[in-house]
């Protein structure tokens, strides 16, 4: 098959992830993924140079250029369907793959992608998509609740997967000394967006709290960059905590960073099914989430993790202290989360069930 991925997004988040290990699992088995990508995007920046990302400038949401270079791709590269994310992108590469008479499939990363108060996005579904894909059953569920006009649109559920990522000691090693930790420091870390959903703010002041009963080296890590980012400087200095935190700027490879935490931290107020979270599982990382989105549909509590309400900085900070006292403890989740991954949530699933929709799609 050839697929054409479209992303007009500028900031790198779980669909970006998601293009790049769907697109890299797809060539492995033979396909072809091209990804038109917004020219001066994170994505475009940072996406793997094996990828064949085409640099883009969109415009506006119904833009006559970019239609017809898309109508361009299809039929240069023999596209046998498109997926796209964000209404510029379902918009413009709906109607280039209406007018191409191939399938435009949208990939939903959380529920309030829509917004049952504009009639124009019931439209945009109406006439320019063909199916959808959800990452976890708790966004289809929500987004039926909100826009009970969905029912009526076909979506499959296909879990975000990762395969875990064997990183030798010495990269690990080197990685916690680029944030300043030796060996009997316990990382606590966060991969993720420096945006205000995200709570990293929650996570500062919960840390800041929790120090106060840790009686052994600790250091916070915050892999990701955003516009929130001189604000929790400036929180985590009016806490007295800047010398135990360390900000380590974007990272492109999060499963290396994965491999580098003790404690893994997702505390965001909305999410759909992060990546982030697989990720820290799929490392043995015993990880703290917040109950949002589906996380629960992969991290039991207490079994393999643990799940704390939204804005919850006192279960927040006791779950920090008990997992930095108890390597044991951490040790047990860890385990328990990498086989809960490889169990369900693999890589190698992700993409069987992605190959065998698009074919179902295509009507191979």
């Amino acid at each position: 098959m050839n697929i054409l991925y479209i992303s007009s997004k500028k900031n790198w988040g779980g669909v970006a992830s998601w293009m790049v290990k769907t697109a890299e699992g797809l060539e492995q088995r033979g396909h072809n993924v091209f990804i038109l990508s917004a020219r001066r995007s994170q994505f475009t920046q940072n996406a793997p140079k094996n990828l064949r990302v085409i640099p883009w400038k969109f415009g506006s949401d119904y833009s006559p250029i970019t239609i017809f270079y898309i109508i361009y791709l299809i039929k240069k590269n023999h596209i046998d369907i498109i997926v796209t994310n964000i209404e510029k992108e379902i918009a413009c590469g709906g109607i280039a793959a209406k007018i191409c008479g191939i399938p435009n499939i949208r990939r939903v990363g959380r529920h309030d992608d829509f917004n049952d108060s504009k009639p124009k996005i019931r439209f945009r579904h109406a006439k320019f998509i063909t199916a959808g894909i959800a990452p976890c059953n708790a966004i289809w569920h929500e987004a039926l609740i909100h826009s009970p006009w969905l029912i009526d649109y076909p979506f499959t559920t296909i879990y975000n997967g990762r395969n875990r990522a064997d990183f030798a000691p010495d990269m690990i090693t080197a990685q916690r000394k680029e944030w300043k930790a030796d060996d009997n420091t316990v990382i606590i870390g966060i991969t993720a967006r420096l945006s205000r959903e995200k709570k990293i703010d929650l996570a500062i002041s919960a840390y800041a709290v929790a120090l106060k009963r840790i009686n052994i080296q600790t250091t916070l890590v915050i892999c990701g960059r955003g516009a929130m980012e001189e604000s929790l400087k400036a929180l985590s200095v009016d806490l007295g905590v800047t010398n135990r935190i360390c900000f380590a700027g974007f990272t492109t490879n999060p499963q290396l960073a994965a491999s580098a935490y003790d404690i893994a931290l997702s505390v965001a107020d909305n999410e759909g099914f992060p990546n982030s979270v697989v990720e820290y599982m799929a490392q043995g990382c015993a990880t703290i989430a917040t109950d949002v989105g589906g996380v629960k549909e992969i991290l039991i509590d207490g079994e393999n993790g643990f799940l704390i309400g939204k804005d919850d900085k006192v279960t927040l900070a006791d779950k920090i202290v008990l997992l930095t006292n108890d390597a044991a403890l951490r040790k047990k989740l860890g385990k328990a989360a990498q086989k809960r991954v490889a169990e369900g949530f693999s890589e190698t699933m992700m993409i069987d069930r992605l190959e065998a929709f698009f074919a179902s799609i295509k009507g191979d």
